[in-house]
Order: C-alpha cells, then structure tokens, then sequence
C-alpha cells in the first residue's frame, strides 16, 4: 500500500517555484528588456542588473498571467521610483500594493511581493497594472519584474 505524504502546512510554499516573465502577456505599457540597469548611479545587487526584466513606468501600464497552484507574486527591483500597483485574480477586486521600501531611495533592491497565497488550488489569471503615484508625493510609477513568483 503506497502512502501520501501531506505537508504539514497545506498552505506551505513547498510546491515554490519562478515563472518566466517572458511567458506574461503584455496589456499594454510594459516591455520585456533582455539586460535590465537603471538610469542613474543608484546601487544595485548582483543578479539583478542586466538581466531579463519586464518594465513598466506609467500609470495604466498593465500585463498578466496565468498559472496553476495556491500563491503568487513578483520578484521585483524596488528603486526610488518604485510605485504603487494594483492587481486582480480570477477577475475579482483589485487590491493596491505599494512597491517602494524603506531601502528604495539609496538602492535598487531585489524584492519579493506576494500578491496572494491563500488560493484555491488550481488555475488562475492575474492581472497586474500601475497604479497613479504615492498620494503624498505623486511620485513613483515604475515597476520592474525579474520573476513570476508561483505556489
């Protein structure tokens, strides 16, 4: 008789993995650059720098994608001009996610957003766009996804 092994957590990130941003599809707005660097001298960590990033820097900029499983979320660059964005699954509300951290200002840092892992199993669309600036500042509309994140 053969067993099943179960997670001891169901909502675990076991089944964890990146998802090509190649495989997203663009709405409008994005681009897909083959060796991402930002503009100005601000830092930037190994890995991600001059590689694949799907890029967005206006408001309404939007892409999506599908995938199977329990979470999702993006793995991004969050610098100075990170923004705010809103994203949807399986066409329900869009909830507003800000991208900038405490760190953006001196640093382009490699950073992971979890836009929900508490899914049904199974198939799922999500859509991403950008968001109008940070109400205080008005500041902030780029985006800059390395990976799909995927559960």
């Amino acid at each position: 008789m053969k067993h099943q092994l179960l997670p001891l957590d169901p909502k675990s990130y076991a089944r964890g993995r990146f998802g090509n941003i190649a495989d997203a599809r663009i709405i409008k707005g994005f681009t897909l650059e083959q060796a991402w660097k930002p503009a100005g001298k601000i830092g930037t960590r190994p890995g991600f720098v001059n590689v694949p990033a799907l890029v967005g820097t206006e408001p309404g900029a939007e892409f999506e994608f599908s995938f199977d499983g329990t979470g999702c979320g993006l793995f991004i660059a969050s610098g100075p001009d990170a923004g705010r964005i809103e994203s949807s699954i399986d066409g329900g509300e869009y909830r507003i996610t800000d991208t900038f951290t405490h760190w953006s200002n001196s640093l382009h840092l490699p950073w992971a957003l979890i836009l929900d892992d508490g899914l049904q199993d199974g198939h799922h669309t999500v859509k991403v766009r950008i968001a109008a600036g940070r109400p205080a500042t008005g500041a902030g509309t780029a985006l800059r996804v390395f990976h799909l994140l995927l559960n």
